[in-house]
């Protein structure tokens, strides 16, 4: 029999992913029929909505080159309209998944392996997407506005914030004391905190490179794309370098999508395993972490 996964404890590095995976393979069962009903539908919408985005853009692409600046202004609205659209509807889709994965560490933290229902999870699913959809928002926001100032600022505040949905979520103590928490946390391990989070965003990008190769290289081997054009893309972008002409091709690179996000699993185990990590380093003896 599988024991506890004890989430509150110091660990390096390695013992994150480690014990990351190992969690998840102990809890593949309940977490998939989870993730299937509550956050692949709406997966699977976003990814198909980006698809078309990408198959107006494609087929306007040209036009909108030969159009004069003041026609081009007046057509360009509606595209930032529905771009605007569909980031707003990725954002959700990210904080129900997001939602889902901390709701179930919630639950797993407070019960124990097997003391729980996934029902008990699912109850928790609204609230909590709400939470994390508004913690995503503040730490977008705050990360955004560092960006404008200069890039390393808006990556600085972008790392110190990550661990803000999760102590939300956790704690429950409001966005702007998550924001804070998050901050002083990541103080004590910001290095340590930046790798997790870098890794987590390269398990995503690596597999839908992965995914993404075969349609690409098969594009360009076919003259869709000129070799200059393709040799200067990125390897697994299927952009306007290489575009897919046939319907199937658009699947593919919308199922390649949805997979590659589902993976976004990892760097929220990564996240949650990194907050009671650093919470363990700094906790006074006869604190209970929350």
């Amino acid at each position: 029999m599988e024991k506890t996964v004890l989430f509150p404890r110091k660990r390096e590095t390695g013992e994150i992913y480690q014990d990351a995976l190992r969690f998840l393979h102990s809890e593949r069962k309940p977490l998939a029929r989870i993730i299937a009903v509550y956050v692949l539908p709406f997966l699977l919408i976003y990814a198909a909505a980006q698809v078309f985005m990408q198959m107006k853009l494609a087929g306007s692409a040209d036009l909108m080159r030969e159009m004069e600046p003041e026609k081009l202004i007046k057509e360009i609205g509606p595209v930032y309209k529905n771009l605007m659209i569909t980031l707003a509807f990725y954002l959700f889709v990210q904080s129900l998944y997001m939602a889902a994965i901390f709701s179930y560490v919630q639950v797993y933290v407070a019960r124990g392996k097997g003391g729980f229902t996934s029902g008990e999870v699912i109850t928790l699913l609204s609230s909590n997407a709400l939470l994390a959809l508004g913690a995503s928002l503040g730490v977008a926001f705050i990360s955004f506005s560092g960006l404008f100032l200069l890039i390393i600022p808006g990556l600085i505040l972008a790392n110190s914030l990550s661990l803000t949905p999760f102590i939300t979520i956790f704690e429950r103590k409001g966005i702007p004391f998550a924001l804070l928490r998050s901050f002083l946390l990541t103080s004590k391990g910001w290095w340590h905190t930046l790798v997790l989070n870098l890794t987590g965003i390269l398990i995503i990008w690596g597999v839908n490179i992965l995914l993404t190769l075969p349609l690409s290289a098969m594009l360009t081997a076919s003259g869709s794309a000129s070799p200059a054009s393709s040799a200067a893309a990125p390897p697994a972008a299927v952009t306007a370098a290489a575009l897919p002409t046939e319907l199937w091709q658009w699947i593919a690179l919308g199922a390649a999508l949805a997979i590659s996000s589902l993976f976004a699993i990892l760097p929220f185990l990564f996240q949650a395993f990194q907050y009671f990590n650093l919470t363990a380093r700094i906790q006074k003896p006869g604190e209970d972490g929350h």
